[in-house]
């Protein structure tokens, strides 16, 4: 069709009509052919990745030319929306540009200019923030350097008076033992002065009384005898003054013993008021130090965060860069719209002609390349995620060992922390039983006990910290009181250079155990003295999501067309997908879904909605494939997919997901799918073989032994386990022993607190980060099939009266 001189005047307005749907046509057809050419050439490139996902050259050259044809494509749709717009644009004679390609170029300049603006006030706001940040570090910085000459003032003297009160203390001591001895002393002699007066004292009044009655007929008989007796009176008056004398000296050597008396209890009083005052300056001492350690953790965080704020300006100042760089190039690429449409609509149908050309010539090169069917890639790609998952789980043991010999160097350079600590074993008390044999760990406690154990560095066990806080859980105590019990233990512990490290351990573990507790408003206001105490940062943050590692690839052999999920890929990449829904369910459960065995109780989803989620998925999947297999009616479809779900299940067991092999199994097991007499003997050895060795791993004797002994063999980080047998010990455990326990010579009942110990020891062999080091390859068309599985409506009972009608 001519489109270069066309007279429009000489034409009626129906025939331009005419022309201008012709000309809409054949624009359509010409999309059309273009589309059709880009999803065949689409397709070329996806089944190179698919055939050849190691070629990068091919891949190069499949970019190249998809960008090309995706920017000839948005040029072809601006003209074919200007040629709708404006018809009158064909004529040559009056050449129109029309475009509003300006506009949007504007506009987007704009925008980036108002992003410009905004991100140079977020910088200086940030800017100011930081200036504020280091007058507040300046700040701490004086106030630091204040209280430390304030701590050294205090202490010197504390020492001045200390040394003062000793000298004085000492002195005194020594004027009351030397006062002391001269005051017996002298009590002795004046004791056995008074007993001799008051022998003399007796005996002169005996004698004077005698002497009185015979006066009048001594007078009258003896008169030369009165003034005999008149000289020995006197001289017993002389005597008697004497003797008053020395009861005077007595006297007053008995008040002066009072006197010392009196001395020495005020000495006393003045001795333990300085002990006193001494133990308020070292407790004031202690208090400083907590908070001068609380000020450096908040000079610390005030620095990260000062850093931070430095990074963030120069994230700003660097997409800043990145815009004026955006803007520079839009500027430069801003071109107008040339005017010769026809010659290059012309060279894009010429272009269209060599692309088509081109996808002919990759499907002669794919040919050429020789490669036999999705078969081999698939085999390629397997051999290839075999040997990434290897090395996954060698580095995984290496880093392992590194753990281990880190720990063991660290223990080696430390020392034997607790060597000089007495053990429990001296612990005199009746509410406390130890095991028989070293090491030695609690058995039975009481609460209190249990309380002040937890700052004994001689207890050493693993297990003793997450027991306590799961009998704390389990039981459902007053959190409080237990929080104040512990606050007391550790003020008045006697253990001071362990207790600070002890209580940060079991603060931490309680925050990794029950992070919910950290998050109740209720629960946070009772924990945050013990939070103050201890001084760790953060431990109100709530802990970010666990997340899996994937990677969505079209590249993923995959065949769209078949509708049955087993046979739609390899046995390894099928399990591949199912093992990624697992793992997704599995790393959402929290430890305190363990606790109480709620996954029994009434309100199950409500305690454990996690765990009741991968029972659920656990019973689904198994339904649905025995759904799957009853529904095949013929026999030789019915072997095949049962010969392939034994395939699935050899392949969860080398992606090491005993999930769903346990699932896979499960759903073999189900009557429905044994009495199939049939469909069992038409597969051959080799399988049978296979399933009777998974059979074995799944053997429920001996508390699941071959699976534990299996589970043992790898790292936990690649992982994805089946937890049926970590619940069942967990109920054994609860339901199988008492909580308390009666011990001789103790009148009630303590914790049997060996139950809540074999409780975590089974807790902390299931919280472990499992599979955090598989990495997913996916198709996310595959993956999107899987878990749209619609639901199985039938019962037990109805899949196993379906399963009878067929032929066995």
């Amino acid at each position: 069709m001519e489109l270069t001189t066309i007279d429009f005047d000489s034409k009626t307005p129906d025939e331009i009509r005419e022309m201008t749907e012709a000309l809409r046509a054949e624009a359509n057809k010409l999309k059309e052919q273009q589309d059709n050419n880009e999803r065949l050439i689409r397709e070329g490139r996806e089944n190179v990745r698919k055939l050849i996902p190691n070629v990068t050259e091919f891949q190069e050259i499949a970019n190249r030319r998809a960008e090309q044809l995706e920017r000839r494509r948005r040029y072809e749709r601006k003209i074919l929306s200007i040629y709708n717009r404006f018809p009158s644009i064909l004529n040559a004679d009056q050449p129109q540009i029309i475009s509003t390609d300006i506009q949007i170029l504007n506009r987007q300049l704009e925008l980036i200019e108002k992003r410009e603006q905004a991100a140079k006030a977020q910088i200086a706001e940030l800017t100011k923030k930081q200036e504020r940040l280091e007058q507040v570090i300046v700040d701490l910085r004086r106030q630091n350097r204040l209280q430390t000459d304030l701590m050294v003032q205090r202490d010197q003297d504390k020492a001045q008076l200390t040394h003062t009160l000793k000298q004085e203390l000492e002195a005194s001591k020594t004027l009351y033992v030397s006062d002391g001895r001269s005051i017996e002393r002298k009590t002795t002699v004046a004791e056995n002065v008074t007993a001799d007066l008051n022998n003399q004292l007796n005996s002169l009044k005996t004698q004077f009384e005698t002497l009185s009655k015979q006066r009048v007929s001594v007078m009258q008989n003896a008169p030369t005898q009165n003034a005999m007796i008149s000289q020995k009176i006197v001289q017993k008056q002389q005597d008697l003054l004497k003797s008053i004398d020395t009861f005077i000296n007595w006297w007053s050597g008995r008040r002066m013993l009072r006197h010392y008396t009196d001395r020495q209890e005020f000495l006393t009083g003045v001795e333990t008021k300085t002990q006193e005052r001494n133990d308020q300056s070292y407790k004031s001492i202690e208090f400083i130090k907590r908070g001068n350690s609380s000020r450096v953790e908040e000079l610390k965080s005030l620095q990260n965060m000062n850093t931070q704020l430095a990074n963030s300006i120069k994230e700003k100042q660097a997409k800043r860069t990145e815009l004026d760089e955006r803007k520079q190039d839009l500027l430069k690429s801003f071109k107008p719209l040339p005017k010769d449409v026809d010659a290059q609509l012309k060279s894009l149908r010429e272009q269209k002609i060599a692309l088509n050309n081109r996808a002919k010539s990759l499907d002669i090169e794919l040919q050429v390349l020789g490669v036999n069917g999705p078969n081999r890639a698939e085999a390629r790609y397997e051999d290839a995620r075999r040997h990434y998952r290897s090395q996954i789980q060698t580095a995984a043991r290496l880093k392992k060992s590194i753990a281990n010999l880190k720990q063991l160097a660290s223990d080696h350079n430390n020392g034997p922390k607790n060597q000089f600590v007495t053990p429990l074993t001296t612990i005199q008390d009746s509410r406390l039983l130890l095991s028989e044999d070293a090491p030695y760990v609690v058995q039975a406690a009481s609460l209190e006990l249990l309380e002040k154990l937890v700052f004994n560095p001689a207890n050493d066990d693993r297990d003793f910290y997450t027991g306590l806080l799961v009998f704390v859980h389990t039981e459902k105590l007053d959190m409080q009181s237990f929080v104040q019990a512990l606050i007391s233990f550790h003020n008045n512990s006697e253990y001071v250079q362990y207790r600070e490290e002890r209580l940060k351990d079991l603060v931490e573990i309680w925050r990794k155990w029950f992070p919910n507790d950290f998050q109740d408003a209720q629960t946070r206001s009772i924990l945050s003295p013990l939070i103050n105490l201890v001084g760790i940062t953060g431990m109100y943050d709530v802990q970010p999501p666990l997340k899996v590692n994937v990677v969505f690839n079209t590249n993923v052999p995959f065949n769209a067309k078949e509708t049955k999920i087993p046979f739609c890929a390899s046995p390894l990449i099928i399990a591949e997908h199912f093992t990624y829904q697992e793992l997704i369910i599995l790393r959402n459960i929290q430890a305190s879904e363990f606790v109480g065995c709620g996954w029994t109780s009434t309100d199950k989803w409500t305690k454990a909605p996690h765990i009741m989620k991968m029972t659920e998925h656990f019973n689904f999947i198994s339904q649905w494939i025995v759904f799957s297999l009853i529904s095949t009616e013929g026999v030789e479809e019915r072997i095949a997919l049962l010969e392939r779900w034994i395939q699935i299940m050899d392949a969860a067991a080398e992606i090491v997901n005993f999930q769903l092999v346990f699932e896979i199994y499960a759903a073999l097991c189900n009557p429905a799918i044994t009495h199939l007499q049939s469909t069992w003997q038409g597969l051959a050895s080799e399988t049978m073989d296979v399933y009777r060795r998974y059979a074995n791993l799944a053997s429920p004797s001996a508390r699941f032994a071959n699976y534990r002994n299996e589970l043992e063999k790898f790292p936990p980080e690649t992982i994805v386990p089946y937890i049926g047998p970590f619940l069942t010990s967990l109920v054994y455990i609860s339901d199988g022993n008492p909580s308390k326990k009666a011990l001789p010579n103790v009148s009630e009942p303590v914790i049997n607190f060996q139950k809540f110990r074999s409780y975590a020891n089974v807790l902390n062999d299931i919280m472990v980060p499992w599979g955090k080091d598989m990495v997913f390859y996916l198709n996310e068309d595959l993956l999107k099939r899987i878990q749209n599985i619609p639901p199985v409506e039938l019962s037990e009972s109805e899949l196993f009266q379906r399963s009878q009608k067929l032929k066995t």
